[in-house]
């Protein structure tokens, strides 16, 4: 975990290398406060453990979007605790908590109606007890919003609406394939 060494920018969403100081992402996409600068989560290098919990962040928003909530939940915990200092993944954290919540109570009531779905676009809001809660349900009602939009125009993704954790039987009864 020690730094060190050579140190440079690569643009990765550049067409071929680019590589610019420090300077022009200061201003670029979004100016960047002192605030921000002081976490230091930004334009440095990141050490082992913060690219583990980088892969852990990215890992844990692909598991969102699929509703796959226990493990989000603990993939935005690792991430982190190993990168405490990130307060983009305690946010992540947050998120995820607060909808894993929503989503277990939406699917404990769809059940008592004898359903085995839940409908996305119907869930109710817990009342925020926490300040993190309050930060985190506005978030949470977004990331619904956006998982709905990726739902719509993704044909392929429509077994996830069941949140009982199977996807749906084909006619015979088999699981589809």
């Amino acid at each position: 975990d020690e730094r060190g060494g050579e140190r440079f920018n690569v643009e990765a969403a550049a067409t071929g290398y680019a590589s610019h100081d420090d300077d022009r992402y200061r201003a670029w996409p979004a100016p960047i406060t002192d605030a921000e600068m002081a976490t230091g989560a930004l334009l440095g290098s990141m050490t082992p453990r913060q690219e583990l919990a980088t892969f852990l962040h990215e890992r844990g928003c692909c598991l969102m979007d699929h509703l796959a909530m226990n493990a989000a939940v603990e993939a935005f915990c690792f991430a982190t605790r190993l990168w405490p200092g990130n307060l983009g993944y305690q946010g992540s954290w947050a998120v995820a908590s607060v909808l894993y919540e929503v989503l277990e109570d939406a699917l404990a009531r769809a059940t008592r109606r004898g359903r085995q779905q839940v409908e996305l676009n119907k869930l109710s809001w817990p009342e925020p007890d926490a300040p993190w809660q309050r930060f985190a349900i506005p978030r949470v009602q977004e990331e619904i919003e956006r998982i709905i939009r990726i739902r719509a125009r993704t044909p392929a993704c429509a077994h996830m609406d069941s949140l009982a954790g199977e996807p749906p039987a084909n006619s015979n009864g088999s699981p589809p394939r």
